[in-house]
């Protein structure tokens, strides 16, 4: 596949600068952690009681209901209402496909460093990369929108990236993917918004990916494995693929709205100052400050 990269890639906003103008948008259930001024719906340490869950790692021994352990022999804690303050937990996906073309590469590391400086000042913010080895980002590899030290080149697409013990619960969860991989939009939807207090997909596309163009005979080699594989593609095959992308976005975006969650799709055609004040904006999770 040809790389395309945009000619106005060079003219954008500074992602810092533009993101330091906006604020994101906390609405539902904020994590569990310290004591803010954020009223949430996750378990706390407040005298309401909200509900019974199972014990999970890292839960406060205080809260677990020893008199049904008695009679269960199974942990459960209570739940409370609590004022928290809140987490950003900033999922990228680790998998190769990410840094397709340079205009894709630029794209979701604009936008990560955006939504990291959107978050600045409101919310404590936790990264990730996650591949064969799901891995912290250091906050200071922010100051630099290039990310320095953050290449995805995995194998791996998020259905079986190591998530155990890495992920927070509560967690304000955005996860930045392609999400052009084999996988069941209710399970991947489930995983990845397990425990979070809200979960937000961004979709980030090459304009190669969003609108593919008649070509030919193509000789294409999947990133990830390294297989090539040689494909025809016409108007219909390209119609074809369109239409398969469109009912991937529609059941990502409908399983997300059960679980009270965001879909927002965005692709290399567009800036982030276009995106920022379009579909960032318009979905309700970023408001000017």
């Amino acid at each position: 596949m040809s790389e395309v990269v945009r000619a106005s890639t060079e003219q954008d906003a500074d992602p810092r600068v533009l993101g330091q103008a906006w604020r994101l948008i906390q609405e539902t259930k904020p994590p569990q952690g310290q004591a803010g001024r954020n009223l949430g719906r996750a378990s706390g340490s407040s005298l309401e009681f909200q509900d019974f869950r199972d014990y999970q790692m890292g839960d406060d021994l205080r809260h677990v209901d020893w008199r049904a352990y008695a009679r269960t022999d199974q942990l459960t804690v209570r739940l409370y209402h609590e004022e928290l303050a809140t987490t950003l937990e900033l999922v990228i996906d680790g998998s190769a496909s990410m840094d397709l073309t340079s205009a894709k590469a630029q794209a979701w590391r604009s936008l990560a460093t955006f939504l990291h400086a959107a978050a600045a000042g409101e919310f404590s913010v936790k990264a990730l990369q996650a591949g064969e080895t799901t891995q912290p980002i250091q906050a200071d590899v922010f100051q630099n929108s290039k990310l320095p030290g953050v290449h995805p080149a995995g194998a791996l697409s998020l259905v079986d990236a190591p998530r155990e013990g890495m992920l927070r619960h509560g967690s304000f969860r955005v996860v930045l993917s392609d999400f052009l991989f084999p996988h069941d939009p209710a399970s991947l939807v489930a995983q990845w918004g397990r425990g979070a207090g809200r979960l937000v997909f961004i979709q980030v596309l090459d304009e190669g990916e969003s609108q593919p163009q008649a070509r030919g005979l193509l000789r294409l080699q999947e990133i990830e494995t390294g297989k090539w594989r040689d494909l025809p593609v016409d108007e219909m095959m390209a119609k074809r693929y369109q239409q398969r992308l469109h009912r991937l976005q529609l059941s990502l975006e409908e399983e997300l709205r059960r679980k009270n969650g965001l879909w927002i799709s965005v692709n290399t055609q567009s800036t982030l100052e276009d995106w920022a004040h379009g579909p960032l904006h318009e979905s309700g999770l970023i408001a000017p400050r």
